[in-house]
């Protein structure tokens, strides 16, 4: 039937208008609606909704609602509904700590809405993210997204890995894979990026977080060679034995002997990054990697003085797996090979403004610039 995994247990709801007279007489209609309608899922009933009350995007205002069920929608109704009479000034969704999580986190209103004004920034997240099953049931519930790029790419399966990725659990030694690792999430992120797009978002801004910028550069389609960098991380040696593996570049900058192996590791910890690099002091392998916040960092390095580190800040240590030793020193020995495996042909997407994580500011997007920030 075209649906291998069945209909959607959520529908989304919206009603608009210019006033909020207007959104209170949409969310009236909307009760009746539901009232008078035949007790079909909550997917059939988002859906003849749509239809039954088209949006209208000149309008100024929209409250949405995600529901699981006939009950929990009207719920959210009757509260927007007390919500608008009593004080329209003040958003609905993510405040009230008393009210339920439907409620809470799954209704939505502005008062002063940021879409005419506003940009649209995707943010795409570094290395460290990937999951078991990414991507399968996104390909179950749009294929439309995954023939599109099937149709633009050889080999598209080698990207998104189903063989790795699309099971319940991942295995043990997938962690220690990186080439699939990078390869895999950022194939993810570009089907998240088309998929959103196909919904009419568009993006005004680009914010790649480390290994997300070259996904952001891949779905904008600045960059367009996925079968190349795929084919380019299977030849390489740079995140089997450079950065990763036996962390032969770490070697070299620390010096080590023959018989001493790199015991790197690398996690989250909790404090500021004054902190952390007032405790760095005397400690030659261990480093500030990423600031994530005001109050968490990564910090990775030689095993014993990332712990020493951990300590000293006195923060809670959060071990991460499958990530590179890179955002430090020991990627110096291979700048030139890491550059190149970066430097692709670049086809600017106009009024996209992209980011750079090193630079912290926008750049303008060439072929060496893109290579030059990811270095």
């Amino acid at each position: 039937d075209g649906r291998p995994l069945g209909v959607l247990d959520e529908g989304l709801f919206a009603v608009d208008g210019n006033n909020v007279a207007d959104l209170l007489a949409k969310i009236a209609r909307l009760q009746d609606f539901v009232a008078m309608s035949p007790n079909s899922g909550i997917e059939q009933l988002a859906v003849q909704w749509s239809r039954e009350a088209v949006l209208n995007q000149a309008n100024k205002l929209c409250v949405a609602m995600v529901a699981a069920n006939r009950a929990e929608l009207l719920d959210q109704l009757e509260h927007a509904q007390q919500a608008l009479r009593r004080d329209p000034s003040k958003a609905l969704g993510s405040n009230g700590t008393t009210l339920s999580a439907a409620l809470r986190d799954r209704l939505f209103f502005s008062p002063e809405p940021l879409a005419t004004q506003g940009k649209v920034a995707f943010v795409f997240p570094g290395s460290g993210n990937h999951f078991a099953g990414m991507g399968e049931e996104l390909s179950a519930r749009w294929p439309a997204i995954y023939n599109d790029q099937d149709a633009r790419s050889r080999f598209l399966a080698r990207q998104f890995l189903p063989e790795h990725f699309w099971k319940t659990e991942l295995v043990e030694t997938l962690h220690d894979d990186h080439n699939a690792l990078v390869i895999g999430q950022v194939a993810l992120g570009t089907a998240v990026s088309d998929l959103v797009r196909s919904f009419g978002v568009e993006p005004q801004a680009v914010s790649g977080y480390s290994l997300g910028e070259s996904a952001g550069l891949f779905s904008l389609k600045a960059w367009q060679d996925r079968d190349g960098m795929s084919q380019r991380l299977n030849e390489s040696t740079l995140f089997t034995e450079e950065l990763a593996g036996e962390c032969k570049a770490a070697r070299k900058v620390w010096k080590l002997k023959k018989n001493e192996k790199v015991d790197w590791v690398l996690g989250i910890v909790d404090v500021p990054a004054a902190k952390v690099r007032a405790a760095l002091s005397g400690k030659d392998k261990a480093y500030l990697l990423i600031i994530n916040t005001h109050r968490e960092c990564v910090i990775g390095g030689d095993r014993v003085q990332v712990e020493a580190l951990a300590r000293e800040v006195n923060g809670h240590f959060f071990p991460l797996r499958g990530v590179t030793t890179v955002h430090c020193e020991v990627a110096e020995p291979v700048k030139k090979p890491y550059r190149d495996l970066h430097l692709f042909p670049v086809t600017a997407p106009a009024g996209v403004t992209f980011y750079s994580c090193a630079l912290g500011e926008s750049y303008e997007v060439t072929s060496d610039s893109a290579a030059d920030v990811i270095l």
